[in-house]
Parts: structure tokens; sequence; C-alpha cells
């Protein structure tokens, strides 16, 4: 069974040494975090021991009656009224109009009143709200390894921090999400739990930071909803976080990956579908996350059949600009650069906007030579380098690791348009495995789309779209050791010098590139 930690991982650089989290503790029974109680609150324990241990005294006899009452009206003996839960007013003869107090009843000790059971929560059912007298939320604290119990009802598949590493959301199959706060070193607090999809979660991500911090998530039920904080919730009341918007697939089918790009006032949502249909969004509004467009959409190759398995994954570069060599050959330094998973592939689109019109993806190079479906894609940081990195983690035991250059155009009276990418290659003769980009499609999609497969009308997109600059890209590594398939790959962000991998061996390792140019392994976290 594959560890969850593995398939669900992310790699702030500050808090490095708490990526490992422990999904069950000891006994494999979730843990009971602010979970319900059947004892009153302090207030009420306290009230009612004070109810029980009261004693209520009467006088024993009346004061004597003033000396200057003349001839005084005779004693009329009232009916005394009793009642269960407090004494007769006890008052002066003048005021009561008898001589001597009769004998009243003891008094009945009052009624505690009989607790009220909690209900037993569900196991699906979000933490009640308490007080902040009380605890104000739920926290909990790493253990010496560096992990902390997790609180879902099943394995997590998600996991993902915020631009800062300061908050932490995941995201589980037992359709719940969960939002933490970092307290302070080892110190997480429990923000909210609430019921995300009707389906096992499969991918949740922040955005931010320019923009307000939202979550997006989607999962099995084909759907792909934004969740936006209300702070005048209450802390672990299962409503603190509020579904802005949601959309379902096309074809009904699951969504199975989601990446964002956000940058100043302009935020973008790539989603690929288990069928790989790629849609890339934005919202309509840049400062609201409300309501949302699709600015292009297409197949990025043949859709699987049923029944066989499928490897679909995106990444964005995240950087504000491409690398300066791409710039210099053409491209656009406003230009969008996603890779994306398809199948045994790895697809590397570059996308720019003309006026008045949206951003339009384009093929620009095809990282072949993989041994057998993809399972995850991550793109590299730090465009300074004039290089771009892009790391695949593949089912047949490898992490691979691409460089992508962009030659300088040579002849100077030759416009950037007029580069066109090199036919497609993979691994050579000798094995090696440098070589050249794919040569873009006629209609500025790629060459991996069957015309038979668009569903936009069949737009076709004449040279116009984007500047078709000269991609080259080598592997520069190769590395498998992992015992079994790697599910999940992330480079560190900012400049992208840490990759992280998880594979069916439970253990996390982190590779860094040594001053020689070779990636080696620079630890080895396991999650036991």
């Amino acid at each position: 069974m594959v560890n969850p930690i593995l398939r669900g991982i992310d790699v702030p650089v500050e808090d490095i040494e708490e990526l490992i989290f422990n999904f069950s503790d000891d006994e494999g029974s979730p843990p009971d975090i602010g979970g319900r109680t059947e004892s009153h609150s302090p207030r009420a324990e306290a009230h009612l021991t004070a109810l029980s241990s009261r004693e209520i005294s009467l006088p024993a006899s009346s004061p004597s009656l003033p000396p200057s009452s003349p001839s005084p009206e005779p004693a009329v003996t009232p009916q005394p009224t009793s009642s269960p839960s407090r004494s007769p007013p006890v008052g002066s003869a003048t005021q009561s109009g008898f001589a001597s107090s009769p004998s009243f009843p003891p008094p009945t000790p009052p009624t505690e009143p009989a607790a009220t059971p909690q209900p037993t929560s569900s196991p699906l059912r979000s933490p009640p709200v308490r007080s902040a007298t009380q605890s104000g939320f739920a926290s909990t604290t790493m253990n010496d390894s560096g992990s902390f119990a997790h609180g879902h009802h099943d394995n997590p598949q998600a996991v993902n921090y915020n631009f800062h590493g300061d908050r932490l959301v995941t995201g589980s199959s037992d359709h719940h999400l969960k939002v933490w706060n970092k307290q302070g070193p080892g110190q997480w607090q429990l923000v909210d739990t609430w019921r995300g999809h009707d389906a096992e979660i499969m991918e949740v991500k922040w955005t931010g930071p320019f923009m307000s911090e939202v979550v997006a998530s989607i999962g099995e039920d084909h759907k792909f909803k934004v969740w936006e904080e209300d702070p005048t919730e209450a802390l672990n009341s299962g409503r603190r976080f509020k579904c802005i918007y949601s959309q379902q697939t096309k074809f009904r089918v699951p969504y199975v990956s989601l990446d964002i790009k956000s940058y100043k006032f302009e935020t973008y949502i790539a989603l690929i579908s288990r069928d790989g249909y790629l849609s890339l969004l934005e919202p309509t509004e840049p400062d609201s996350f409300g309501n949302w467009k699709e600015i292009d959409q297409f197949f990025v190759c043949t859709p699987p059949d049923r029944g066989e398995e499928a490897g679909f994954r995106v990444s964005f570069n995240h950087d504000p600009l491409p690398c300066y060599n791409a710039i210099a050959a053409g491209l656009d330094k406003n230009a969008l650069s996603l890779a994306v998973a398809a199948m045994d592939t790895v697809k590397v689109y570059r996308a720019t906007k003309l006026p008045d019109k949206d951003y339009q993806l384009y093929l620009a190079a095809e990282l072949t030579g993989h041994g057998g479906l993809i399972r995850d894609v991550s793109w590299a940081d730090g465009s300074v380098r004039g290089t771009d990195l892009i790391a695949s983690a593949c089912k047949d035991g490898f992490i691979r690791i691409f460089e992508i250059t962009t030659p300088v155009p040579s002849d100077p009276n030759t416009t950037p348009q007029g580069h066109a990418s090199q036919p497609a290659g993979g691994s050579t003769s000798d094995g090696s495995s440098s070589s050249t980009g794919a040569r873009n499609a006629p209609s500025g999609i790629g060459a991996g789309l069957a015309g038979a497969f668009r569903t936009d009308g069949a737009m076709h997109r004449s040279e116009e779209y984007g500047c078709k600059v000269k991609h080259t890209w080598k592997l520069v590594a190769a590395m498998n050791a992992h015992d079994g398939a790697v599910w999940r790959v992330k480079f560190s962000r900012l400049r992208g010098e840490i990759l992280a991998s998880g594979g069916d061996d439970g253990i996390t390792r982190l590779w860094k590139r040594a001053m020689t140019g070779e990636w080696v392994e620079l630890a080895e976290l396991n999650a036991e």
C-alpha cells in the first residue's frame, strides 16, 4: 500500500523539518481532536454545587410586638404556602400580622437539573465549537520525529503549505479538508474542518500571497471548488471556509490535478481531468475569486480507454518572468509556462497574450524517454539561472530532471516569430537523452492533439498566437533510489535548489545539485 504522505507532499524551505506527517496514531485509529464531552461546563458545575449545598433556615420565633400597639386585631392564622424551591419570606409581626411564626414544613432541597447528554460525533461530522475560555481551538504538538496526528478518518491524499509556510491545508479520502495555523516551533492550531467534496479529495492548493489566500480543491465527485475564509465564524465550526465557486468537469470524469499561479493582481488555475482534458482558468474580476472563466481548453493527448490506467499532472512555472534566455530569444516576458504530464510524456506549453485576446497555449517541447506512466511533474523556480528545470516522477521507479534551454537566434535579421521549434526527439542511439523539442502543431495547440478530440470547434490558431521560440532539452539526472514507483516530486520554492521525492518505499528523499552538476541525495526522511 502506498504511504499517504508520499502522495501529497509540499516543500517550504523554511520548514523542511516538518515534511513528514504521521497519518495515523499508534493504535491505527484517528485521534480525537476537538471531540465532544459529556460533562458540564465549569460554570454550570459550580452552580449545581452551590444549589445542592445551600442550607435554608427559618427563625424559631418572630420578634416581640411593639409596646405601642393599642387593642391589637385578633390574630389571623394564614394558610402557609409551601414552595418546592424557596422558603417563604420572613418579616416582623407588624409586617406579617401574626405574633408568632407558624411551623412550616422543612424546605425541599432544590432539584438538580438532568444533564442533557451530548450526541456522539459522527466520523464525518466537523468538531464542535468551544469557547475561547475553554480552548478556542484544537492544537497539536509535533513529536520528536517532527510529525503530528492529522485527525482525518482516512488517508490524507493532499498536503499544501501557503506561500509563507505558516498555514497548512490537508485533504483526505474522508471527503474533508482541514486548515492548520503554525503557532510556534512544533505547534499547529487546527482552524477548521469541513466536508469539502462528496468523494475522495485528490488535490488542494493555496492561492496567494499577493491576493487574499483562498483554497482550491478537486475531488472524485468531478468538481473543482474554491473556498474563502470567513474570519467572523468561530474556530472549528465547520463553517469558517465558504465555497465561493464550483465547477464540474466537461466530460463527467474527475479532475486529477490542479495548480495555481499568482503574481500581483493576476491569478491563473490549470486543471486536468482523467481523460487528459486541460483547462486554463482566470477570474473574471482580478479582485474576486467568486467567478472564473476558461481562457483555453483542449485534450493534451488521445484520451485513455475506459479502465486503462492514466497519468496526468500539471505544474506552472511560478516565477514572475520566464528565464532571461527565453526572453532574449523572443518569448513574451508575460508568457505563462506550464508543464503537463501526459501519460508517459511531459509536454511543455508556453502562452502569450495579445491585445484584446486571452492567453493561448502552444506546445513548445516534449520530454520523452520515460519507461512508464508519469505520476507527477514539478517546474523549478529560479529563472535567473538562464535555464528551466523540470522534474518528473515515474512509475518505472526513476526521478528524472530535464534542463530546457532557449538558444538566442544567431541571425539578427530573423524575427523571434520565425523560430519554430525543431522536430520532436527522444533518446539517441547511444542511450543518452539529449534531444531537441517538438515542432508546434499548425493549430498552435500541440502535436499531441488529435483533431477529433478538440471540442472547441476545432479552432485553427495561426502563428500570431505567441512566439514560436526554439527550445532544446536534455536529461541531466535520473535517480532510482526509491524501492518501487515514485509518486511525487516537488522543488523547493524561490530558487528550486532542493528536490523532494516520495515513493512506494515510504521514504521522503531530498536531492540537491553538487558542485560537479550531479544531483546527489541530501537527506532521507522516514515516516516511521
